[in-house]
């Protein structure tokens, strides 16, 4: 997500340059106790802040007509700053300047960034797995369930993320029409976001009905190449995805 942040902000930069200098881009960095501070500043077109401040960062807003655009990128760097637990400000001046100033959350653990923490589910990223991870505190009604894997895969896409690990352990059965909906809405566009690999943890002895959903879930994954292994603890799940990380490390090398 950094990376996509500064691809929009440098890409603007260059894109609403001014016609009568030069480009300059500074990009300058600095960290407290509690953010990573970035700070992108051009000598472009600038945003006349007070007729457009309120709509800088909103989807499909544009400020320079005459430039090709979708309004996309500040929407999307906002978007992506929030999710890194930061946000984004912006100082401009008409053909003078623009600066954003990004704020970024310093992760307290890295190995359990929570995302999300409902009564009855939770959602974390392992940075050092590069894994995201969902587990269920107990049954889920229909509503729940689909609302909580909408939110896996969101920052799945989001994280980019290939590693998924899905903790059943106190999750009980599945709705046969929700277990096909998360076949269909959630593990599809997983694969297409890149998706290789899950663990899924669960007890040794496993009912009929929490069988068949994983039977499912495997059959769907390996018909598209996608690695699933079955584990009875968190321990050994995220073990396996190390090792299997560090085998695409050592392809690269």
């Amino acid at each position: 997500m950094v990376e996509s942040i500064f691809y929009n902000l440098i890409s603007n930069a260059l894109q609403y340059r001014s016609p009568e200098r030069t480009p300059l881009i500074e990009i300058t960095s600095s960290q407290d106790d509690r953010y990573f501070m970035l700070t992108v500043k051009d000598n472009g077109l600038g945003i006349d802040l007070k007729r457009h401040g309120e709509n800088v960062f909103k989807i499909y807003k544009r400020f320079h007509p005459h430039i090709e655009g979708k309004g996309l990128g500040l929407y999307l760097v906002k978007m992506q700053a929030e999710l890194l637990n930061g946000r984004i400000e912006v100082a401009s001046q008409v053909n003078g300047f623009t600066e954003f100033n990004l704020f970024i959350g310093v992760p307290q653990n890295l190995e359990e960034q929570v995302l999300l923490d409902e009564s009855d589910s939770k959602i974390i990223y392992n940075a050092t797995l590069d894994a995201a991870g969902v587990s269920c505190r107990g049954p889920l009604a229909s509503q729940q369930f689909r609302f909580t894997y909408l939110k896996v895969i969101e920052f799945m896409k989001s994280y980019n993320t290939p590693n998924l690990i899905i903790d059943l352990t106190h999750q009980g059965p599945v709705d046969p029409r929700d277990q096909q909906w998360l076949f269909t809405e959630i593990l599809a566009p997983a694969i297409k976001t890149g998706l290789l690999r899950m663990a899924a943890v669960h007890p040794s002895v496993l009912t009929d009905d929490v069988n068949s959903y994983l039977k499912g879930i495997k059959d769907t994954l390996q018909t598209s190449g996608i690695a699933i292994r079955n584990f009875g603890s968190s321990a050994d799940a995220r073990q396996w995805i190390s090792e299997e990380n560090e085998k695409v490390v050592k392809i690269n090398s």
